[in-house]
């Protein structure tokens, strides 16, 4: 599955509610994110990382949303950035994925809490 570590905490998230959750694609793909400029990719990041913390506002439990603040309150724009593009700029076959998958697999892949039962 190419979304994994984004769907098994999806996945895990709703396993209590039976519920089945659909991700849809965001506005950008791997492949134009990677041609952006530094600062360009860094407001995009900070967009979907605004995006989560404000996810409450849609159903997000307060528990996760808390794990989202947790991992990424102590980081500047740069480090989150820095965070994605380790994922994204060296794992090619990705770029034909929603930037908005890519993003939230890259913070769970660096910060444990926000890993099932983390």
């Amino acid at each position: 599955m190419r979304f994994g570590l984004f769907a098994g905490l999806l996945l895990a998230a709703s396993t209590s509610s039976a519920q089945s959750v659909h991700v849809y694609d965001g506005y950008l793909k791997g492949e134009t994110y990677v041609t952006q400029s530094p600062a360009t990719r860094s407001a995009y990041v900070m967009g979907v990382v605004d995006g989560l913390l404000s996810s409450g506002f849609y159903g997000a439990s307060k528990e996760e949303v808390q794990k989202v603040h947790a991992c990424t309150s102590e980081m500047s724009s740069e480090a989150l950035r820095d965070v994605v593009d380790k994922h994204v700029l060296t794992n090619k076959d990705v770029w034909k994925d929603p930037m908005n998958v890519l993003v939230s697999n890259a913070l769970v892949g660096a910060c444990p809490v926000m890993r099932p039962g983390g």
